[in-house]
């Protein structure tokens, strides 16, 4: 979480997604994607895409590798909407 001084100073985010390989994946295109710009649904929303872009989880007993991709995907809006809410001094 960023403290909301930073945010509005365009302070980078860190991403990072689990489940999706052995270790932790960190998720630079999405770091990317958020870099400078205005926070907005549309903006989480493609964010969220470029986290598990070229993921290609491995399926076991848990659950299928698309499975895992989507679940990422929505586990990555959910904190930036969170970061977001946080940074703007709102609570969730």
């Amino acid at each position: 979480m960023l403290p909301r001084k930073r945010w509005r100073q365009g302070e980078r985010a860190r991403a990072a997604v689990c489940g999706v390989a052995g270790t932790p994946v960190r998720a630079v295109k999405a770091e990317q994607e958020l870099h400078g710009k205005v926070p907005s649904d549309e903006l989480i929303e493609a964010a969220a895409e470029a986290a598990v872009a070229g993921l290609k989880p491995a399926s076991d007993v848990h659950g299928s590798g698309e499975y895992r991709r989507k679940v990422a995907k929505v586990y990555v809006r959910r904190a930036l909407q969170l970061a977001i809410a946080r940074a703007k001094g709102e609570r969730p």
